[in-house]
């Protein structure tokens, strides 16, 4: 019975002393850094050693206990002072907290040093564990002393041969300890390249002139480069060791200038500003006229020369004239002349600020010439000079009064015109219209559903343009333009709207070719704003190739570029808004030199190529008669480099036979007979590379004559469409009144409303006479043509047959055999 009752007993002492659910407490201090400060400590200098304790226990600490009982072996290390932190019950250490144990003393010795210590060394302080209470960290003691080399720097920046120039070479003290003795600061060397030296400023230390840290003191060296070109400026400080140094790393400094030869120089006047707008002086004005100098070369200037100023009431001195005619000045005061200290560097402006008040009335001009005796030697003198006109007038009334000088209506179409007229100066301006029905103009207005009057404002060149007119309809008009405060107002004027396609080209158009170039330049007028359009084509045969413009004008000006060398046919056409064409007759240009071997072309090829049934007739039979023989080799080796390199990515016809078609590989030398419509197209396809999509819109696309179906009419097969993209069931596919086919032609995305085609025509030029596979889609086949870098598609075998006739270049037999 007393067995049972002691272990029951000994159970619930057991129970109430250690709940099921209560844990042991504990306490943990874990050394997390031991740190110098400064880093590295220097020799004979205080220090501060810094221990850096983390808590983890779960229990606070409300004393010393651990902490103050500790080890510490800091290898040549004088100790004046330690400092604990505050541990009390108001204040107590918790769990993740840190504190500092600090050690103040000083190294006495230089070189590596070995600091260690314990904490909780008595283990009076029970821990969870004591392994993290220990750390051991290995130092440098290093010397008090450390110059360094901050910069070397030169001015003028880009100097001049024989320019006045100085190098300013900046130390600083960035040792704790001030410098009292020229020790190691007067040990050094330089390089200074092609550098003549005339003078030298050294500072001296000295007790009274101590070196503190953190200070600089400046070397400064005066002279003159005796060459141009690129030149390294070095300097070493404490080149003897001399002076015991925290590091040397940093003693040594390099840069590189640039001198210039001594006529690299140039300023230009850039501008010459009057305060008040030029044109709109009173006599009275206070007036301000500036002229800006920029130093347009790559090098600074550093002296007065060339930028001296004159005493304006004496005719002589000075290196500057001007002209205010009509201005009495009063002032003149310029911006600081440059100096070897504050040069006048590449692209800054150095300003002359005249002021005075405009004198007389008139008309006049300001002028202003710098460097009239030529002192600075200039690799430009055209540059110094700038005018400006103005005029000077009695009143403000008299500046705002103007006239209208001219006034056309141009027509756009049976319903569009555009009115234009300019003004003597600067107004706003609008167009009253009505047709001559309506008694009053605002009664037009409002029948016309228009807001307001069609204007334009602030400008001589006025012009609108005024829509939903009526087809033979007579109108009048006033032009009215007001300045400020006054109106003018013109006498009625009339025109009458013209009919559907009554206007002309007026000109035979002229042609202006540039050899240089390979391009061409086509002109000419019509009498009514249009688009524009030019057919051109070799007269050696081929169909019409067109370049077009959007833009709405009657003087035309169309470019042609990366033309062949040879004769062509061109003719002009004139496109009203109402679709509307007129076109001039067939004109001759010649550009670059012909080859010799499309000189032996014969004269009858365009006439054989045109012939039609002939070819059709000659070259299908292929198919089913016997009397004409294939060739016996289906791909022939180039032997004839120099007719190759004439003719490498062509189609060439041999027009006196039975018009047998080649194509000539532009990068292996092979020709390939391309025989039945089959043939040629497995041929091409065979012979062509593949070509990322990014890569091949870079090529502007060409149209070839039309084969198979067009269901939207626009000239563009329904295949080829497809191929694009295109909408073959409307000829307009981004509905911008283009068709498809012409915005392809002069350069414009059918798929997106006004937006340019991203052409490379670099690009296109490198490709010529190369046959396509478009990878990245189903392997459609393109072939670019090398009369005018356009890529044509071959689509199935009637299309690659298709643009091998309509692309072919004519060949004798002769020229075959040779090639």
């Amino acid at each position: 019975m007393f067995k049972k009752y002691f272990f029951f007993s000994f159970l619930i002492i057991i129970f109430f002393a250690f709940p099921g659910n209560a844990k042991a407490s504990y306490h943990d201090l874990e050394i997390t850094t031991l740190t110098t400060s400064p880093s590295p400590p220097v020799f004979n200098s205080s220090v501060d050693i810094i221990i850096t304790v983390s808590y983890e226990g779960d229990e606070e600490l409300t004393d010393l206990t651990g902490i103050k009982e500790y080890d510490y072996n800091f290898e040549n290390f004088t100790l004046s002072k330690v400092t604990l932190p505050t541990i009390l019950d108001s204040s107590p250490l918790k769990n993740g907290t840190s504190f500092q144990v600090i050690f103040k003393g000083t190294f006495n010795e230089k070189g590596d040093a070995t600091l260690s210590y314990d904490i909780n060394s008595d283990k009076k302080l029970y821990e969870a564990a004591m392994s993290n209470n220990s750390i051991r960290v290995d130092v440098t003691v290093v010397p008090p002393n450390d110059l360094s080399v901050n910069s070397i720097i030169l001015y003028p920046i880009a100097p001049t041969i024989d320019q006045e120039a100085l190098i300013q070479i900046d130390i600083s003290n960035q040792g704790v300890k001030d410098l009292v003795t020229n020790t190691g600061f007067h040990d050094f060397d330089f390089d200074f390249e092609n550098f003549i030296e005339d003078s030298r400023t050294i500072p001296e230390i000295s007790s009274s002139n101590r070196f503190t840290n953190g200070d600089v003191l400046t070397f400064i060296f005066e002279g003159k480069f005796a060459s141009e070109g690129k030149k390294n400026l070095e300097f070493n400080i404490n080149t003897d060791n001399r002076l015991d140094e925290s590091s040397y790393s940093n003693n040594s400094a390099s840069n590189i200038y640039t001198v210039g030869s001594l006529d690299s120089l140039d300023i230009e006047v850039e501008s010459l500003t009057i305060n008040k707008e030029a044109k709109e002086l009173i006599v009275g004005d206070a007036i301000t006229v500036t002229a800006n100098i920029r130093n347009k070369s790559d090098f600074s200037i550093s002296s007065d020369l060339g930028l001296l100023e004159r005493d304006y009431r004496f005719i002589s001195g000075g290196d500057y004239e001007f002209l205010f005619e009509h201005f009495e000045i009063e002032t003149v005061s310029h911006s600081d002349y440059p100096s070897p200290e504050d040069t006048f560097d590449p692209e800054e402006i150095m300003s002359y600020i005249f002021t005075g008040k405009a004198k007389n009335t008139g008309s006049g001009v300001v002028s202003f010439k710098i460097d009239i005796r030529n002192k600075l030697e200039e690799k430009d003198e055209t540059n110094n000079a700038y005018t400006i006109p103005y005029i000077v007038y009695n009143s403000q009334d008299e500046i705002d009064s103007f006239g209208v000088l001219e006034n056309e209506v141009k027509f756009i179409s049976t319903s569009s015109v555009k009115v234009v007229w300019t003004t003597d100066k600067i107004t706003d301006g609008y167009i009253m219209i009505k047709n001559r029905e309506i008694t009053l103009f605002d009664r037009w207005l409002l029948a016309s559903g228009l807001e307001e009057w069609p204007s334009s404002n602030e400008t001589e060149e006025h012009e609108v343009r005024i829509d939903n007119l009526l087809l033979d309809e007579v109108y009048r008009y006033i032009l009215v333009n007001d300045k400020n405060e006054i109106e003018n107002k013109t006498d009625l004027k009339e025109f009458t709207m013209p009919q559907e396609g009554d206007f002309s080209i007026l000109n035979i158009p002229s042609a202006t070719p540039n050899d240089e170039e390979m391009s061409v330049q086509i002109t000419w007028q019509s009498d009514w704003l249009t688009h524009s359009k030019v057919f051109y084509k070799l007269n050696t045969g081929g169909t019409y190739l067109e370049s077009f413009s959007d833009l709405l004008t009657d003087s035309h000006d169309i470019t042609l570029s990366s033309l062949d060398s040879g004769e062509y046919n061109y003719y002009v056409s004139s496109i009203s808004e109402g679709g509307t064409e007129k076109s001039s007759d067939v004109q001759n240009f010649k550009i670059g030199t012909i080859e010799e071997i499309e000189d032996e072309i014969e004269e009858n090829t365009e006439e054989e190529m045109e012939d039609e049934s002939s070819t059709a007739e000659a070259m299908e039979g292929r198919n089913e008669e016997d009397n004409i023989t294939e060739p016996e080799e289906e791909t022939v080796t180039i032997k004839n480099q120099e007719m190759y390199n004439s003719l490498k990515g062509k189609i060439i016809l041999k027009v006196e036979s039975n018009g047998e078609a080649y194509y000539i590989n532009p990068q292996k030398e092979t020709i390939h007979y391309l025989g039945r419509p089959e043939d040629a197209f497995q041929v091409m396809r065979e012979q062509g590379i593949g070509i990322k999509n990014n890569d091949l819109y870079k090529i502007p696309v060409g149209i070839g004559e039309l084969s198979g179906d067009d269901s939207d009419n626009d000239g563009i097969s329904d295949l080829m469409e497809d191929a694009l993209g295109l909408n073959k069931d409307n000829s307009d596919s981004d509905g911008d009144t283009y068709s498809d086919k012409d915005e392809l032609l002069s350069g414009f995305s059918p798929w997106t409303k006004d937006t340019k085609l991203n052409l490379d025509y670099d690009f296109s030029e490198n490709q010529k006479g190369k046959i396509f596979l478009q990878v990245e889609n189903n392997g459609e086949a393109w072939y670019v043509n090398p009369s005018d870098s356009k890529r044509y598609f071959l689509g199935r075998p009637a299309d690659a047959f298709g643009i091998m006739r309509y692309l072919g270049l004519g060949i004798s037999n002769d020229n075959f055999n040779n090639l």
